[in-house]
């Protein structure tokens, strides 16, 4: 498959008939992600929430905003591992499995400012790696199979991302606008909101990706995987 031809290919997912089959799947991928998250890690964001009380206690802003950061990356994870597909029953096991894996990897990731454009590369890699044996050679494989995975889709990713991050954006300023205006809260505190607001919202970027991901895997998995 050529490049260009893969392209046009990605872009058929907006198609009519094959935009409501996505939009459809999506959407009950969404709401089984709820349920695990809300089963298996409410007190995630319970903790989340309470990263957002905290500077009204302690004074240490910087290092509860780090803290949040954290949490929210582990929430991040464990919505990733909620919406791929798998033979193994998603229940506790499951989860602590698929953390330990990848444990050695990501606990340094809030050191990192993960923004928008390397949002999606990010919920790739984790897909990658899940779907592995596990292991440093298999991490940086997740990772360069991700990169490719952009690439050849890169109008569907790009248009999609522009889509995602123009409400998100738009949210996040109209939100800024109010508390700056009323003077709610501090910086940290708005940062530390945002990040509360943002784990609630997980499953719905991390499903739409990963129903890209489980796509684009079924259609160009010779661009990934040797054939044997």
């Amino acid at each position: 498959m050529t490049l260009i031809q893969s392209w046009i290919d990605s872009l058929t997912l907006f198609k009519p008939k094959n935009a409501q089959l996505f939009v459809l799947v999506t959407i009950k991928s969404i709401i089984e992600a709820y349920k695990l998250m809300l089963y298996y890690f409410w007190w995630v964001l319970l903790l989340i929430v309470l990263c957002l009380i905290a500077p009204y206690l302690f004074s240490r802003t910087d290092l509860i905003l780090y803290c949040s950061n954290w949490l929210y990356e582990l929430l991040f994870l464990m919505v990733c591992f909620s919406t791929r597909p798998s033979m193994m029953p998603k229940n506790g096991n499951y989860f602590e499995f698929q953390l330990k894996k990848i444990a050695l990897y990501w606990i340094f990731m809030p050191l990192f400012s993960w923004s928008s454009a390397t949002y999606y590369g990010y919920i790739f890699t984790v897909l990658f790696f899940a779907d592995s044996s596990g292991g440093l050679k298999n991490f940086l494989l997740s990772l360069w199979n991700a990169l490719r995975m952009i690439f050849f889709n890169l109008p569907l990713i790009v248009t999609i991302g522009m889509m995602l991050y123009g409400l998100s954006w738009m949210s996040s300023h109209i939100i800024e606008q109010v508390f700056v205006k009323y003077n709610i809260m501090g910086h940290h505190q708005f940062l530390l909101f945002l990040n509360m607001i943002g784990a609630f919202l997980l499953p719905v970027g991390v499903c739409i990706y990963t129903n890209i991901y489980i796509k684009k895997l079924h259609d160009q998995f010779d661009s990934y995987f040797q054939k044997f």
